[in-house]
């Protein structure tokens, strides 16, 4: 029998796995704000000369802001600090604690919402799965490459532009920014969505992981729908 203080660790490893959870989320939704934003925004101006010719320093000022910031939450994901909040130490986090992913843990999960009959039969549809050592190199092997990407390209814009304004890299900014496309960054990010969302299924439905297979959810229809939106109203004001 298990003693109340094997439970209550339990129950606090628990909650640290969704505190972790949210809070990495958190940061992802609000890279997407920034990026989205800067898009929806820069597409704009692109179909719409005749406004931002009217105040040229102010657009440029809030995609710079934008673009500024996402790549400082960018770099934040993926610090390897064990003290922040980042992709990587969320993962070495669920590797360390990965009995929580147990078919017995996620019965115990279940109890509070399901009744003992539903409870039963839940769980009989809900097979023996485990985390193995290769899901977790799968994943660690994508956040690595994910990394690279971001080291390699957009950190130097990152250190040189918005953090440290570097006078060889001004002169070169419009070359810098030609490498950031727009699908790669996108990538970045749907990737981010895909890690949170197959532990989020594990912990919650016993979903085995498979990161070519999981649905995520991401924040671009929204935030171009509501940036877009913005725009067009704030068009129809300006004389």
């Amino acid at each position: 029998m298990e003693t109340v203080v094997q439970e209550l660790k339990k129950a606090k490893t628990h909650d640290e796995f969704e505190d972790r959870l949210e809070v990495l989320q958190d940061e992802i939704v609000k890279a997407e704000l920034c990026f989205y934003s800067f898009i929806a925004i820069h597409n704009f101006l692109i179909d719409h000369k005749a406004e931002g010719n009217k105040s040229p320093f102010f657009w440029s000022t809030i995609k710079d802001a934008l673009l500024g910031e996402f790549f400082v939450m960018i770099g934040r994901i993926f610090n390897e600090d064990k003290r922040s909040h980042s992709v990587v130490s969320f993962v070495r986090y669920c590797k360390v604690y990965n009995s929580i992913f147990s078919k017995k843990q996620l019965q115990q999960r279940k109890k509070s919402e399901l009744t003992p009959s539903d409870l039963e039969s839940y769980m009989e549809r809900i097979p023996n799965v485990t985390v193995s050592k290769d899901d977790f190199e799968t994943i660690e092997t994508g956040i690595a490459d994910k990394k690279l990407v971001y080291y390699e390209k957009y950190e130097n814009i990152r250190d040189k532009i918005f953090a440290h304004k570097d006078l060889k890299t001004v002169r070169r900014e419009s070359d810098l920014y030609s490498k950031a496309f727009i699908n790669e960054l996108e990538e970045l990010l749907n990737f981010l969505n895909k890690v949170t969302q197959v532990f989020w299924e594990l912990y919650m439905n016993g979903t085995k992981i498979d990161l070519k297979k999981v649905k995520y959810k991401s924040a671009k229809t929204i935030i171009t729908k509501d940036v877009g939106e913005f725009l067009k109203r704030l068009s129809g004001k300006v004389e």
